[in-house]
C-alpha cells in the first residue's frame, strides 16, 4: 500500500491552463473512454515527476475513468469459490 501524500496546495492558474487543455468531462461513450485513458496515459509517462496541479488531472482522469468502467463493464457477482474455480481453468 502507498503512503498518502500530504496535500499539496496547487496552483489555480496552471491547474485551470491543464483543464482548459485537456476538457475532461464525464465519460459517456466508448470513444471519450479512449480519449481519457490516452490524456491519462501521457501523464502515467512522463519522463519526470508531475506536477501538484499534473498529479491532480491525473487523479480526476483516473476518476472519471473509474466511474466509467463501472457504470458500463460492471464484473458480475460471483462466489469467491467460483472466480477461484473459473481462474484455475477448473
Amino acid at each position: 500500500m502507498r503512503p498518502k501524500r500530504a496535500a499539496t496546495a496547487i496552483g489555480e492558474q496552471r491547474y485551470g491552463a491543464l483543464l482548459a487543455e485537456a476538457l475532461p468531462r464525464v465519460i459517456e461513450s466508448g470513444r471519450e473512454l479512449d480519449r481519457a485513458a490516452a490524456l491519462l496515459e501521457k501523464l502515467d509517462f512522463f519522463r519526470r515527476e508531475l506536477t501538484a496541479e499534473e498529479r491532480t488531472l491525473q487523479k480526476l482522469l483516473a476518476r472519471l475513468i473509474k466511474d466509467y468502467d463501472d457504470a458500463h463493464h460492471a464484473l458480475p457477482k460471483v462466489a469467491p469459490k467460483d472466480a477461484l474455480a473459473i481462474l484455475m481453468g477448473v
